[in-house]
């Protein structure tokens, strides 16, 4: 019996003296690896590096889950992903109708009480850089922002608390602005209820001056029912306004650089007149004949059956838009406007921008084609004219106006992410469709227009 029980006591030994042998060589290994870690940067208790945290992080997430509690769970859970475990500081929300706002914003509050909230709704369906999306009860999109060097702040009233939208937009600006009444935001992002856009445009202008440049989209429902909705922090408004104040701190100026471009996709033709009258949106006479009735013959007859019956000709004008003719020091540059409709007893014609009498205006056609390969092009003109290298790009904002998309046979919508992507690479975005866009142009400042596309761009070096 004793030479077993020693051959037992035998392996017994090799085996402590392998775990030992193990076990020193996992603490030589971890304190080399500590060592290592120590050289190159300090491990914060987040798991995020001491040198990751100067960087611009950004991620998006979606879902077109049925389940609205699902839904903003699925999309934060994919931000959390891509910000390594960190709460964003900024988070632009989109969503469509069939997605219950108020659960989508309460939940977003309770996991992350400290966010500031901007955005609003967009026309049946978001973009991501993960693709183009749709679900038959809606659709929503989210982009977290978690940044040492830009700075964002949020504020957003409704018109209907205020004698007045000016007044109303004075109060969204004070929110927004509490902690930085000394500084000029480096620019504005802008959502509104349809309608109310150059009234936001001309109170910011007033506010914050002229060299402030606005950027946003109006937003939108599916068909037109005021079922649109802003978002400022924890609010919801249906006929108000969100605003978004963008700063960089001075000491990194020089490590960001932001890009913006405009493209409509129509072409220009010989057609065109002057407004003889006009009051808000409505145009009565283009060179002194009923609006209507121009229009309708500038398009070749296309219209004719509007001109008895009148009504909405939203659907079919979207590649029959108007032209505002801006000139400024030798340029001239032009200001999309889509008609919506036609009143067959006066002659007149309904668009979505305020115009007046002395206004010049020209004739636009386009295609559904053109509309779509203006996607990846109005990104490239953005990334030309600050020399920008695609690498770069930490995340863009993509505009597209909701009434050009109808113009866009369904099964071609779903292509967008990928024209935007194929000049963004990999970086995050986040692309809504909208009724409305306001965009700033060098020369002629903060402006509103119809059936555009826009992108803003921001990149650190």
């Amino acid at each position: 019996m004793r030479p077993k029980i020693m051959k037992k006591n035998k392996i017994w030994i090799i085996v402590i003296l392998l775990s030992v042998l193990a076990l020193s060589l996992v603490v030589v290994l971890l304190k080399f690896l500590e060592i290592e870690n120590k050289s190159a940067y300090v491990i914060k208790q987040n798991g995020v590096s001491e040198s990751e945290s100067e960087k611009i992080k950004v991620a998006s997430g979606w879902s077109v889950n049925e389940d609205s509690k699902k839904a903003v769970d699925e999309a934060m859970y994919s931000i959390r992903l891509g910000l390594n475990g960190q709460s964003p500081d900024f988070l632009i929300v989109q969503a469509t109708e069939g997605i219950d706002y108020s659960t989508v914003i309460g939940e977003i509050h309770t996991v992350w009480p400290s966010v500031q909230i901007f955005g609003g709704t967009s026309h049946l369906a978001t973009l991501t850089d993960d693709g183009y999306h749709q679900g038959e009860s809606g659709s929503l999109s989210l982009l977290g922002v978690v940044s040492e060097k830009i700075e964002f702040a949020v504020g957003g009233s409704s018109f209907a608390d205020y004698s007045s939208p000016e007044k109303a937009v004075e109060e969204a600006i004070g929110l927004a602005t509490a902690d930085f009444s000394e500084e000029k935001p480096e620019l504005v992002f802008m959502t509104s209820a349809p309608g109310f856009e150059e009234k936001v445009l001309l109170e910011i202008k007033k506010i914050l001056g002229p060299d402030v440049p606005v950027f946003g989209g109006s937003s939108a429902d599916n068909e037109i029912k005021n079922k649109w909705r802003q978002f400022a922090n924890g609010r919801i408004y249906s006929e108000g306004v969100s605003l978004a104040m963008v700063y960089i701190d001075n000491k990194v100026r020089d490590d960001i650089k932001i890009s913006w471009a405009s493209q409509s996709g129509y072409d220009l033709s010989e057609q065109g007149g002057l407004i003889t009258r006009a009051e808000g949106r409505i145009i009565y006479e283009i060179d002194n004949r009923p609006a209507a009735e121009v229009y309708n013959n500038w398009t070749g007859g296309k219209f004719s059956q509007e001109l008895i019956s009148g009504g909405s000709i939203l659907n079919k004008s979207n590649i029959y838009p108007l032209s505002k003719v801006l000139a400024n020091n030798g340029k001239i540059n032009y200001l999309t406007i889509h008609p919506a409709s036609i009143d067959a007893d006066k002659g007149s014609l309904e668009v979505f921008a305020e115009v007046r009498a002395g206004d010049k205006i020209v004739f636009r056609h386009g295609d559904w084609e053109t509309l779509l390969n203006r996607t990846s092009l109005v990104v490239e003109k953005a990334l030309n004219k600050k020399e920008i290298d695609q690498d770069s790009v930490c995340f863009a904002l993509y505009d597209f106006c909701g009434g050009a998309l109808g113009a866009i046979p369904k099964t071609e919508r779903t292509k967008i992410p990928a024209l935007i992507s194929e000049k963004l690479i990999k970086a995050p975005y986040l692309g809504m469709f909208t009724f409305g866009e306001q965009f700033f142009l060098e020369g002629v400042g903060n402006t509103h227009q119809n059936l555009v596309s826009s992108v803003i761009i921001f990149c650190e070096e």
